[in-house]
């Protein structure tokens, strides 16, 4: 026992120095960064400033509309009234008009305000030139753009089908993606085969293809268990349908509860589909999760299952996790999992962790410190030696 005690505290003292040694040499390194950043970023400035082009807004003509016509109609309260009076408004102006208006809602202060003037403009405008309003999407906030571009498209793909095509074509795939969703929710008079030729004319026959399966799976909902199937034999990739697939697989948990975890681990492909889908359900309630895992008579199942779900808990609530893992009987199977938990806590709160460190087995702790010092030393060089200064405390 002394021997192994003298082992333990020249593994240490090794593991200390080493690692004080490595964040001495971040601090250093991040002396130098800073002024290295700094200059590079002045030269690129400086490349911008004399290579960008300069706006010209000589198009816009000078608007008598007034920003304060904008403040008026927000004054009514709810949004309903506001698009009403909006769409009073504005139902008869010109296309000079409409521009002049788009001009001044850019000066609306409010996000949620300028949003609904926008949407407004847009739809009238696209009536009367869709490849104006089109040009103008270049112009909304980037957190805007998908709801400025089914806005035009849904108008244009009713006046001009072949013209809203066209122009979706133009496009990079992620916003041609959301112009063509916008085109065939809006076109659902004609037959599936025009819309699907449509999805292939702009590279995107999935995205029919999943507007298909979710229609059939809001069909079947009331039994989950067919609606999964739907999504499963379908010709997507789960990854791009994820949203209906975690849909699903939470109603189908309100009615066979954790069963569905082995439902998701046994029938989905795609690894990151799969690990997502498996959270989602674990997060419900972690404790009954884990629980249910143990009845699972394959090991291998058990143990894939049980890591997914304390890898995950351990993010939130480590402490909770090495509870529960606490209660299992097998002593091999739960130090797997504490292993899990404390790696990960030690990665994601390394400070927490070293704090903590007695709530750990000493069989763990040693390596529970090396994680968490490891990834301090990256994070926080200075925090990282401080903790250091009282390791006796944390290692005895």
């Amino acid at each position: 026992m002394a021997s192994m005690s003298k082992r333990i505290l020249v593994i240490a003292g090794t593991f200390v120095t080493g690692l004080a040694v490595g964040i001495l040499a971040v601090l250093a390194f991040q002396s130098i960064r800073p002024h290295e950043e700094h200059s590079s970023q002045d030269i690129a400035h400086g490349e911008f400033e004399q290579t960008s082009p300069k706006r010209n807004n000589s198009s816009l003509s000078t608007s008598t509309v007034g920003v304060g016509k904008f403040e008026d109609i927000f004054k009514h309260k709810s949004i309903v009234e506001q698009y009403s009076v909006l769409q009073a408004t504005l139902s008869h102006a010109t296309e000079p008009e409409l521009k002049r208006w788009w001009t001044e809602s850019k000066k609306i202060a409010r996000d949620s305000h300028r949003k609904i003037a926008q949407h407004v403009i847009l739809r009238y405008l696209t009536a009367k030139d869709p490849h104006e309003a089109f040009r103008l999407i270049d112009e909304v906030s980037i957190f805007q753009t998908e709801a400025a571009l089914t806005t035009v498209f849904s108008e244009w793909a009713v006046l001009h089908l072949e013209g809203a095509i066209e122009a979706a074509a133009t496009m990079v795939s992620s916003q041609r993606r959301v112009a063509l969703e916008a085109i065939l929710e809006t076109r659902d008079d004609l037959p599936e085969n025009s819309l699907r030729s449509i999805a292939r004319q702009l590279d995107s026959e999935d995205t029919f293809l999943k507007m298909v399966s979710e229609v059939e799976v809001s069909k079947s909902i009331d039994d989950p268990k067919e609606s999964w199937e739907i999504l499963l034999n379908d010709d997507v990739d789960d990854a791009l349908q994820m949203e209906t697939l975690v849909f699903v697989a939470t109603v189908w948990y309100e009615q066979i509860g954790f069963e569905v975890l082995s439902k998701i681990y046994s029938e989905i492909e795609d690894y990151t589909s799969q690990r997502q889908l498996l959270r989602v359900i674990a997060q419900k309630d972690p404790i009954g999760a884990l629980d249910y895992t143990r009845g699972l008579t394959a090991d291998y199942d058990k143990l894939n299952l049980s890591t997914i779900i304390v890898r995950d808990w351990a993010k939130t609530d480590a402490q909770a996790a090495l509870d529960a893992i606490s209660t299992i009987e097998s002593s091999s199977f739960s130090s797997t999992l504490e292993d899990v938990v404390v790696t990960t806590w030690a990665r994601t709160t390394p400070t927490k962790v070293i704090e903590n460190i007695e709530s750990i087995s000493e069989h763990h702790r040693l390596s529970t410190l090396e994680t968490a010092f490891a990834t301090l030393a990256r994070e926080d060089p200075m925090n990282a030696l401080t903790k250091l200064s009282f390791r006796d405390e944390y290692i005895y």
